[in-house]
């Protein structure tokens, strides 16, 4: 059994530069890459490469994030799994990624992040990826219903609705390309997609971690199953493993008593805003683990 990180105190200062996690800041200078294991190190049979969006990343569960902007706990899941297994790790995921940041750099908070693809090569063993929730700015827009108070569906209106959703369904072809690039530059390796926890269930009802007027609850817990399934059938038809984190997840939402990801309000050393918790990742690294035997 994989053990719980320690929670931290965290800098408020912090904070400031997390609030635009997903739009794209001004880059400095000379900012160093993301941190990785150099590939000398490495015996290749042992080589796990981590790619992702801030779910992989989990931001502000400790008080350690890497230097180049990406916010990334060093506890998160793939930390996790490769303690676990004896992997050496390369974690590239990064906040506010989408799956284009596989093959283009992105800004962040302090520069610029390398193309997730670049860590790849012909010796890596192991790939995870989690994302595609940024793409066509799906999360971005759920957050915004999750804590806008008055009515979600109100204020997107029918047409607004009907783009959401188109954007929740085109996920999956974005997913079936990004592996397709994955497999491309990593034939050897074996391919996880680790999908969505649930988010927020259809009764959920905690309106001090979880401001949703009563009428979008089912409405947003429907979309958060669906990008669910949109995920699980790429993976499947891309014959990749999918670690079902959605499923694993029920009783573990936000207004749950023990839930897996935060409410609305960031804590450091806790979560950002509706983001990952400690033990959300304790409980993806423990599915990985089981998915790869």
């Amino acid at each position: 059994m994989l053990r719980r990180p320690t929670l931290a105190a965290f800098s408020l200062a912090f904070i400031l530069a997390l609030a635009g996690c997903g739009d794209d800041p001004e880059p400095s200078a000379d900012v160093p890459d993301p941190v990785r294991v150099p590939p000398s190190s490495a015996a290749p049979e042992r080589s796990y490469v981590a790619l992702g969006d801030s779910y992989t990343a989990a931001p502000l569960i400790t008080d350690e994030t890497a230097v180049d902007g990406c916010l990334r706990s060093s506890t998160n899941y793939p930390a996790l799994v490769a303690a676990e297994l004896g992997y050496d790790l390369t974690d590239v995921s990064c906040s506010g990624a989408t799956t284009e940041n596989l093959s283009t750099p992105q800004p962040t908070t302090t520069g610029e992040a390398p193309p997730q693809l670049d860590a790849l090569g012909p010796d890596t063993a192991l790939v995870t990826i989690g994302m595609g929730g940024n793409d066509g700015g799906v999360f971005s827009r759920l957050i915004s219903c999750a804590s806008g108070g008055s009515p979600c569906r109100d204020r997107l209106g029918s047409q607004g609705r009907a783009d959401l959703e188109s954007a929740v369904d085109e996920l999956g072809p974005n997913l079936t390309t990004a592996l397709a690039a994955v497999r491309e530059q990593a034939p050897a390796a074996e391919v996880v997609v680790v999908g969505y926890p649930q988010i927020i269930a259809p009764d959920a009802d905690c309106p001090d971690r979880l401001p949703v007027a009563a009428g979008d609850r089912p409405y947003l817990a429907g979309l958060n199953e669906r990008i669910h399934t949109v995920q699980q059938r790429a993976a499947r038809a891309a014959k990749a493993s999918y670690v079902d984190l959605y499923d694993a997840s029920a009783g573990h939402d936000v207004c749950a008593d023990d839930p897996w990801v935060n409410g609305v309000e960031t804590i450091p050393g806790v979560g950002l805003t509706l983001h990952p918790l400690a033990a959300g990742q304790v409980a993806a690294a423990e599915l990985v683990v089981a998915a790869l035997g």
